[in-house]
């Protein structure tokens, strides 16, 4: 560690907090800590050491520990593998985000602490579990007043949660626009048809904003209250907000595309196919044993490809627009523990580097673009060229910008799936749309190695980027 005497190099995203800064190191994560930041972190350091912020039923704290520097003490954490922000995240991520904030939340109040906010950008998941990773944010709760992170939790997890209860819109749609905040005002516009019965919606958001309007009226905005609320109380309203989680588990929609595994024109003896290549080639590429470092599926539907390549990986992005199938992956990466992190997201319009001057939340491709080490492009190549109109070779370049080896599928224009998605269209906008072409493009950027024409006319194709297109 002698080498962390030399000048730090901060995460340009880690600039809001007072506590301290982020930084990495040969791989590894460290937080600098200001004089009162080292104080609130020896004190949940202290809890975490206890084992009393254990055996949570929705998530757990991210192990840490203090290093002691001649430059003074820093705090490292264990490296979680990827980092996705609630904007991508499926609806029962929000929802168990939400339960372990309340949960965490009433087991430190019970042993004199609380969190001083409730960002859901201060949990991550791995292997389908939330990860709460801001220790400085648990501080001793020295003077009662409510829980001060109300506010927060409200507007990230609640408001949210019940608009896409009530009206079918979920967080991620609205979400970038404002990093995650909908102000109770928005909410209370967004639910104003909503069943007037719901006690849900009276209690948080029709009588706070009903209080809002007579604070204002009455001027009472200007007395600043100092009571004291005890800490059953406190203890009462979290349980209450808990009551009301369980009442908002998001329900399967069955959309058309959580269905299209079991629905789509494969027969069973091309799936049968599909799956033999693809673990014939994985297992290839990863001989002796060594995993992928990290995978990526790109239109990954329910995640029946994802979960084959994470036998293979030791983490996998699976990027899925529609969010039923992307919460059927989430289930599943948290039932069997698997490594794979859903992403809500269309793969013509990634996430973009969003917050204060671009810093604070970085885009997808800062953050993997160049470091995925096998990507599966699953009968997705028609629908970025037919749907999306995205010409062959800029699909082949982003794909080739992204990773080193690529198992991808060829959907020809007689498909049956092609054919449909041409309807209505002027078939001569996709001339550079016929496999020679794509075969010759694929050859300019990639080494082909395998290919297989299954019994329903599609072709696998594995390959690895050329030597000569890899950046050093």
């Amino acid at each position: 560690m002698n080498s962390l005497n030399q000048p730090l190099h901060y995460d340009p995203a880690s600039f809001k907090d007072p506590s301290g800064r982020i930084f990495y190191h040969e791989g590894k994560v460290f937080r600098s800590l200001t004089s009162v930041g080292l104080k609130k972190v020896e004190a949940a350091l202290a809890l975490l050491e206890s084992g009393q912020l254990e055996n949570f039923a929705h998530g757990g704290v991210i192990e840490s520990s203090l290093l002691d520097l001649p430059t003074g003490k820093v705090l490292e954490h264990r490296l979680l593998s990827n980092i996705t922000y609630p904007y991508e995240w499926t609806p029962s991520q929000l929802h168990e985000a939400a339960c372990f904030t309340v949960e965490l939340q009433l087991r430190l109040l019970k042993l004199g602490f609380t969190l001083k906010d409730a960002s859901p950008f201060n949990i991550a998941f791995e292997k389908g579990k939330a990860v709460f990773m801001d220790l400085p944010s648990i501080e001793p709760d020295e003077e009662v007043q409510g829980w001060v992170g109300l506010r927060d939790f409200f507007e990230y997890f609640l408001y949210p949660l019940l608009i896409a209860k009530y009206l079918g819109l979920h967080h991620f749609r609205f979400w970038m626009a404002s990093l995650g905040r909908v102000k109770l005002t928005e909410a209370g516009k967004l639910l104003s048809r909503a069943p007037f019965w719901s006690a849900s919606i009276f209690k948080y958001v029709r009588l706070p904003l009903l209080l809002a309007r007579l604070t204002t009226i009455l001027n009472l905005d200007r007395i600043e209250s100092k009571l004291k609320v005890p800490a059953p109380i406190v203890e009462s309203n979290l349980e209450a907000i808990m009551t009301t989680l369980r009442s908002l588990v998001p329900k399967a929609e069955h959309s058309f595309w959580s269905r299209y595994a079991s629905e789509c024109h494969y027969s069973d003896s091309a799936r049968i196919e599909k799956h033999a290549f693809l673990e014939s080639e994985l297992s290839r590429m990863t001989l002796n044993g060594a995993k992928f470092n990290l995978g990526l599926d790109i239109g990954a539907n329910t995640g029946e490809y994802s979960e084959l390549l994470s036998r293979f990986a030791s983490s996998v992005i699976s990027i899925e627009s529609d969010s039923d199938s992307a919460d059927q992956i989430y289930k599943m990466a948290r039932a069997k523990s698997f490594d794979v992190h859903p992403i809500v997201s269309d793969f013509t319009a990634l996430t973009p580097a969003l917050g204060w001057a671009g810093l604070e939340r970085k885009s997808f491709l800062q953050r993997w673009q160049g470091k995925i080490d096998m990507t599966l492009a699953l009968a997705v190549i028609h629908h970025l060229r037919i749907d999306a109109n995205v010409p062959l070779a800029m699909i082949l370049d982003q794909l080739g910008e992204l990773s080193h080896h690529l198992i991808i599928e060829w959907v020809g224009m007689e498909d049956p799936k092609c054919k449909q998605l041409l309807r209505g269209r002027d078939p001569s906008i996709y001339q550079d749309y016929d496999y020679p072409q794509f075969i010759n493009l694929l050859r300019d950027r990639f080494d082909i190695h395998q290919s297989c024409t299954l019994s329903n006319g599609r072709v696998l194709i594995s390959a690895t980027k050329k030597a000569t297109n890899r950046k050093s």
